[in-house]
C-alpha cells in the first residue's frame, strides 16, 4: 500500500520535456527535477547537439518541478527564445520554441488533473498504457485503435482538451511533441477511431 500511495504521489506532479530537432534527428527528451542540463556540442552535454553554430557549452536547462528555466552559457552562442535573442536566462512556459544554433527545441508539459479531472499523458506515460492495452486487448481479441495527429501550428492544445472532454473515461489522450498527439481508443476499430478523432479536429 505503501508503494501504491508512492506511485500515485509521482503521478501527480507536473512534467516537462522538450522535443528537439537537430539537422536530420528528432526527439523527446524528459526533463529530470533538481539536476541541470547542460546543452552544447562538446562533452559532458546532456542534451548533445550537433547542428551548426552550437557551442561546446551553449545553454542549460534546469526544472525543479514546478519552473523551467534556461540558462545561457556565455555569449558567443546564438539562443533565441521564441524569436528573440535571448542572454542572461528566462523562465520557459509550454510551446516556448527555443533555437540553438541551428538546432531547435521545443518546450512541452503535462499538467496535472485538478479536482480528479483528465490530463493528456507524457509520451513515456501514454506508452506504458500503449504496452498493457496492447497486452489485454491480445488476451480478449478485441481491437484497438492507436492514431497519431499533426495539428496545425498551436492548435494542439484545443484539440487535446476537446479530446479529454470527449473521449470516454477509458481512452487515452498523450503528448508526443509539441503540436503532436497520440489518441489510444481501446474496443473500437479503426475506422470508428478515426471518425471520432477527425471530428475533434474539425471542432
Amino acid at each position: 500500500m505503501k508503494n501504491e500511495a508512492i506511485f500515485d504521489e509521482e503521478e501527480q506532479k507536473p512534467r516537462a520535456f522538450i522535443a528537439v530537432k537537430d539537422g536530420d534527428r528528432s526527439w523527446v527528451m524528459d526533463m529530470p527535477v533538481r539536476k541541470e542540463v547542460p546543452i552544447g556540442s562538446g562533452e559532458g552535454s546532456k542534451l548533445l547537439l550537433e547542428a551548426s553554430d552550437v557551442k561546446p557549452h551553449h545553454a542549460t536547462l534546469i526544472w525543479d518541478g514546478a519552473i523551467l528555466a534556461l540558462r545561457v552559457d556565455g555569449s558567443q552562442g546564438r539562443t533565441f527564445l521564441n524569436g528573440k535573442r535571448l542572454t542572461g536566462s528566462a523562465e520557459l512556459k509550454p510551446g516556448d520554441e527555443v533555437g540553438v544554433g541551428g538546432a531547435q527545441l521545443v518546450v512541452g508539459m503535462a499538467v496535472p488533473p485538478q479536482a480528479g479531472g483528465r490530463r493528456a499523458l507524457t509520451h513515456h506515460e501514454f506508452r506504458e498504457r500503449l504496452y498493457e492495452e496492447l497486452a489485454r486487448a491480445n488476451r480478449s481479441r478485441r481491437p484497438t485503435s492507436l492514431i497519431m495527429v499533426r495539428a496545425k501550428p498551436g492548435d494542439g492544445g484545443r484539440i487535446a482538451s476537446a479530446a479529454l472532454d470527449s473521449f470516454r473515461a477509458g481512452d487515452v489522450v498523450g503528448t508526443y511533441a509539441h503540436d503532436e498527439l497520440e489518441f489510444l481508443l481501446p474496443d473500437t476499430p479503426l475506422d470508428v477511431a478515426r471518425t471520432v478523432v477527425q471530428r475533434i479536429i474539425a471542432e
